[in-house]
């Protein structure tokens, strides 16, 4: 592990133990790579935290050019997060009028709910959940707004994307808003409850205004849901779900652990579960620990992240590795054939613009796709992911490391 890293991961958090501060600043005494460290805090969206703990608790031990740095970095942050936090009001405000729900989650609800302070998380966009009857109003309604559309799509293309998709976004002024009608895509195959999510919601206080927003029970699962589809290759978000937990004393875990398995996701709440424990050392509520003691797969997916993100090599998985770890993140067969299915027939904006065919004869993307994988990522690599379908469930056991140890799985030392 780099000191680095390890450094970043002691800053992972709202509040540091002695232990930690102790270790912090024997870390910082070895003369840690500076511009290393500030990128990888870039990387994994934890410059804010980084600052807090480093300027505000030993400004000391900072270089006068690379604490100038990071204040600079992090002021400009937090004024784009008011400034979006702003906006963000703003634009549920004005849906509201038109009487258009809308649920605002992540963003800076995330920052208050997690950290507790829009100064501790960057944010880089504003998500807003909408019922699917309401996406196209409130679409318009940011439009006359100023907001342009992302993605330029012909009509017959708008069409399969509202059916294949689970977000439209817009922008205006560097101010991204992404309206989801589903918290993932279809292909992802993680079934929300929507109803019963609309029907729980509770009110938070943002910045002076109150809305509505996720239950913590559903926030949980919904940032499960988030950091295991883009497999868990940002700090940050496993930073944000751990203190979640710490403060989700009296959260129903018999509600999240019961969402989670009538959508086959109990493997990735288990992983979320053990990145939290192992990684971050957050001592579970007693309802929590059974999953990760009894899915060994989920604490080897743990002990790959952990050990990604250890060593300072954490990035965007190639699709296909990011496809056979989405496979084995389902205990489900069902569920991973759904999900191969659904990933090589959907359409997608790389198949536009490959080929702009018109309406009525759009089911001929679900042949020009499959070429396109097999042209883009080549036969061996297809071939690894087909047999992560039927041995996902096999995968060796291993357990992260408790913080900073990094012990490797059984029968990979």
């Amino acid at each position: 592990m780099i000191p680095e890293a390890e450094i970043l991961l002691i800053c992972a958090r709202v509040s540091l133990t002695p232990e930690r501060r102790t270790r912090l600043d024997e870390l910082l005494a070895q003369s840690p790579d500076w511009r290393r460290l500030i990128g990888l805090a870039e990387r994994h969206g934890l410059l804010p935290l980084l600052a807090h703990h480093l300027v505000a608790s030993a400004p000391a031990s900072v270089p006068a050019g690379f604490r100038d740095e990071l204040h600079g970095r992090v002021s400009a942050i937090v004024g784009r997060n008011l400034m979006m936090t702003s906006e963000l009001i703003r634009v549920v405000r004005r849906l509201e009028a038109r009487e258009i729900p809308a649920l605002p989650y992540k963003g800076p609800v995330l920052a208050v709910a997690a950290y507790g302070s829009l100064a501790l998380r960057s944010f880089d966009d504003l998500d807003l959940l909408v019922p699917r009857r309401h996406v196209r109003e409130a679409a318009r309604l940011l439009l006359e707004d100023g907001y342009q559309p992302v993605y330029r799509l012909t009509p017959a293309q708008e069409a399969a994307y509202f059916r294949t998709q689970c977000e439209y976004i817009v922008e205006r002024d560097n101010v991204r808003v992404e309206l989801h009608w589903e918290i993932v895509p279809p292909y992802f195959s993680w079934p929300f409850d929507l109803e019963g999510l609309w029907g729980r919601a509770e009110p938070a206080v943002l910045a002076g205004a109150t809305l509505r927003t996720l239950s913590v029970e559903d926030l949980l699962l919904v940032l499960c849901a988030h950091g295991s589809k883009h497999c868990w290759d940002r700090l940050e978000w496993i930073a944000s779900f751990a203190e979640i937990v710490r403060r989700s004393a009296s959260a129903d875990w018999t509600r999240v652990r019961d969402g989670a398995r009538r959508a086959g996701a109990s493997r990735m709440l288990a992983l979320s579960l053990a990145l939290v424990r192992d990684l971050m050392e957050v001592e579970l509520p007693p309802h929590a620990r059974e999953p990760v003691e009894r899915d060994p797969t989920a604490r080897s997916l743990a002990h790959e992240v952990g050990r990604r993100i250890l060593s300072g090599d954490a990035g965007m998985l190639d699709r296909p590795r990011e496809v056979r770890f989405h496979l084995r993140a389902r205990e489900r067969l069902r569920d991973r054939t759904r999900y191969v299915l659904r990933l090589a027939t959907t359409q997608t904006l790389g198949d536009w613009d490959l080929v702009d065919l018109p309406r009525g004869v759009d089911g001929l993307y679900r042949v020009i796709r499959p070429v396109r994988l097999l042209r883009k990522f080549g036969l061996r690599a297809i071939s690894r992911s087909l047999h992560a379908l039927s041995g996902a469930s096999r995968a060796p056991d291993g357990d992260p490391a408790r913080g900073t140890g990094l012990t490797p799985p059984e029968g990979r030392r």
